[in-house]
């Protein structure tokens, strides 16, 4: 096959360097076009600016829809730019899989080099795998030490979402001495503790104290067993620092995107402040884009990354799709995008949950909504009257008639929100509290339900965190991106709680939440091929 030919001539990265005020020796290229921020450039840089951060996220999304909130986002940096304002965008390095399933981020380029960049995750994956296979092995032959772990906590990861591996059995076809079988399971690469501790550190100093806190089991006498105590947490450190730095890329309109490591805010904080702080020291204006819904990108990124590194968001930009407002009010999928004024109005309030979860936190907050088709009268009034009772003004576009002015536009009612309207960004929660009051905030304030029910296993898990001293960590809650089905329960049951000192928090999962995820489709391979080749 031959590659597609393309009218776009990216810049080279010196270039895109040289666009951001930066310099050759700033850079570590990684090709023609794509190269990352040296540690000396990211520790220079790290301290921040006078940028104001815009954070970009989605309502809840919806399985089956191919909703392309990137495109809006860059459409949103494009009018930046054609205003002349200084801007930067900030996305999360994605997979393969991603592409396959969501077709994400794929204006970005070159392409290869995003998807090759993805070995980074990869590499991450391995280190966890390493850690794993050592503490097997010497717990199979040095059964007597009790300086090693007898209930470990460390599972393996897979850079896939395979449910197959969920529960697996090892040890089959082992004859040697020792061998035993057992049950054992596979989380996915975005649960790993060792992702979260390299987007949550912002020196290399914090990333090699973070991994010798992370807690791989608990000893014979009862007591934690870091990675450290393995004497691992050396060799780890040096295979990941380079994973830190952020990567500079392009879209197709040649404007720079930052790229960073970062798990997903599904299961953990979303966000890099490393690369987020950089990228406020290189403009005036920096866009973060999250994913995965303001309930879950939003409170995480707030309530732990925001509070930890002293970022102040000055406003959220929430994106809707028409045809998603429908199916939260119950329209099929295959009418979602047909006018349906009744499915409209009971859909619209998930996204006026998601506009007072925003106000909680004390930030301005403006709605984007969009569909593939024109937007009738009569829905355009319905959402406005709902905003406009919330004091938040919604701007409507069509996605794929989208004109320069109506980006414009979009900007100038931005730049006013943030002229006007000053942020008092403040988290939800104290950290003082007990690990059950902040769940129950989180359920409460975010969820807007009235009641949290713990499974005996939880109950322990948390009880053994708090006795161990861990109750003053962040919480973050796991949940499915697809949590917004309607349930007849005012209440959210967490089933499991884990324990990532390395990252600082106690990661609670709920009932629909899972350590490996599955989808409920099918893979679409043209859509990469029609991304790369003719």
């Amino acid at each position: 096959m031959a590659k597609k030919n393309s009218t776009f001539k990216g810049k080279s990265a010196v270039e895109l360097a040289e666009k951001m005020g930066l310099s050759k020796k700033d850079l570590e290229v990684c090709g023609n076009y794509s190269a990352k921020l040296s540690s000396e450039a990211v520790q220079r840089l790290r301290h921040g600016g006078k940028a104001k951060l815009i954070v970009v996220a989605p309502t809840m999304p919806v399985f089956g829809t191919d909703n392309q909130h990137y495109i809006i986002c860059e459409r949103f940096v494009q009018a930046f730019s054609l205003l002349r304002k200084n801007t930067l965008l900030c996305v999360p390095s994605y997979s393969l899989e991603d592409m396959l399933v969501h077709e994400t981020y794929n204006n970005l380029y070159p392409l290869e080099d995003v998807l090759t960049g993805c070995g980074e995750i990869s590499n991450i994956a391995y280190l966890h795998n390493f850690i794993a296979n050592y503490i097997n092995n010497q717990f199979i032959f040095n059964n007597d030490s009790s300086s090693l772990p007898y209930h470990l906590m460390w599972n393996r990861v897979a850079t896939c979402r395979d449910e197959a591996l969920k529960k697996v059995i090892t040890g089959f076809g082992n004859t040697k001495p020792g061998r035993m079988l057992k049950e054992e399971g596979f989380m996915h690469m975005l649960n790993s503790e060792l992702l979260a501790v390299v987007a949550a550190s912002m020196t290399e100093e914090e990333l090699k104290s973070r991994l010798a806190k992370i807690m791989v089991g608990i000893s014979r006498e009862n007591t934690a067993v870091h990675l450290k105590d393995l004497k691992l947490d050396d060799t780890v450190f040096e295979m990941l620092k380079g994973a830190m730095n952020p990567k500079i890329m392009q879209n197709r309109n040649g404007d720079p995107v930052m790229v960073y490591t970062s798990p997903t805010g599904n299961f953990l904080p979303e966000g890099n402040p490393l690369a987020i702080s950089a990228a406020m020291s290189l403009a005036d204006f920096v866009i973060a884009k999250f994913d995965s819904g303001v309930p879950l990108s939003i409170e995480k990124f707030f309530n732990i990354t925001c509070a930890e590194n002293d970022i102040k968001p000055d406003m959220v930009v929430i994106t809707a799709f028409v045809n998603e407002l429908n199916t939260y009010g119950g329209a099929t999928l295959e009418n979602a995008r047909q006018k349906n004024l009744v499915a409209l109005e009971k859909g619209i309030q998930v996204l006026i949950g998601d506009v007072e979860n925003v106000k909680k936190f004390g930030v301005p907050v403006l709605v984007s909504i969009c569909e593939n088709r024109d937007i009738t009268r009569e829905e355009i009034k319905i959402i406005d009257k709902y905003c406009s009772d919330l004091g938040v003004k919604p701007v409507f576009s069509h996605t794929k008639n989208y004109s320069t002015k109506a980006g414009i536009d979009f900007v100038k009612s931005v730049l006013e929100i943030i002229r006007i309207e000053k942020s008092y960004f403040k988290p939800i929660y104290e950290n003082e509290s007990p690990l059950r009051d902040k769940i129950n905030m989180i359920v409460k304030e975010i969820y807007n339900k009235n009641k949290v029910t713990y499974s005996g296993k939880a109950d322990k898990e948390l009880g053994l965190f708090e006795r161990m001293g861990y109750g003053k960590l962040h919480v973050s809650i796991s949940r499915s991106p697809y949590w917004h089905e309607p349930s007849l329960q005012n209440e959210i049951n967490i089933k499991s709680a884990s324990l990532y000192a390395g990252a600082g928090l106690v990661m609670a999962t709920a009932e629909d939440g899972e350590f490996m995820p599955y989808y409920n489709g099918k893979y679409n391979i043209d859509r990469i091929k029609n991304a790369l080749y003719k």
